[in-house]
């Protein structure tokens, strides 16, 4: 049995289904409609100093995200009442950050992984960090709070090539 949900989608009148359900192959014509929402925060600030940082978290040994660098937040529920209020809900659940010391910038684009079975909806936004991240230790390691001056620099920049498997890289 399969139990899906549509989400609303910021700022668009379209809605974003979510299901629960088996796994699905890559040729599955079905597959965009069989993954499971997710909602992530993008969130960023300025420190005491000026410094712009964005927040993202390590997660915890085990499961698929074992030990991985994401951004907070995690697959909607049933009670969300959109994909925004999942970002938020999850990211007080994972780091303690309140969703009103939290301003939603923008929706941006979403995006499906197929290793995971989840579609993605990441939010920009501007946050008032608080005094100490209450992090949830069964579900997150640390947080990392990156300073992101360094990223104009055209030393750190760089260029990623996607192609098949066996496909010369030209």
């Amino acid at each position: 049995m399969r139990h899906c949900i549509r989400w609303p989608i910021a700022g668009s009148s379209r809605r974003s289904p979510s299901c629960t359900g088996p796994a699905f192959r890559d040729d599955d014509p079905e597959a965009p409609d069989r993954l499971r929402d997710a909602a992530v925060l993008v969130p960023l600030y300025r420190d005491a100093a000026g410094t712009l940082r964005l927040v993202i978290v390590r997660r915890t040994e085990g499961g698929i995200h074992g030990g991985q660098l994401a951004f907070p937040g995690g697959a909607a529920e049933v009670h969300d009442e959109s994909l925004e209020r999942a970002a938020l809900r999850e990211t007080e659940e994972e780091i303690g950050l309140a969703p009103e010391r939290v301003r939603i910038l923008d929706a941006l684009p979403s995006i499906d992984t197929r290793v995971s079975g989840y579609r993605i909806h990441p939010f920009l936004a501007s946050i008032q960090p608080p005094e100490a991240w209450r992090i949830a230790p069964r579900e997150i390691a640390e947080v990392i709070e990156v300073d992101v001056r360094g990223w104009r620099s055209p030393d750190r920049s760089g260029e990623v090539i996607e192609t098949p498997t066996g496909a010369p890289v030209r």
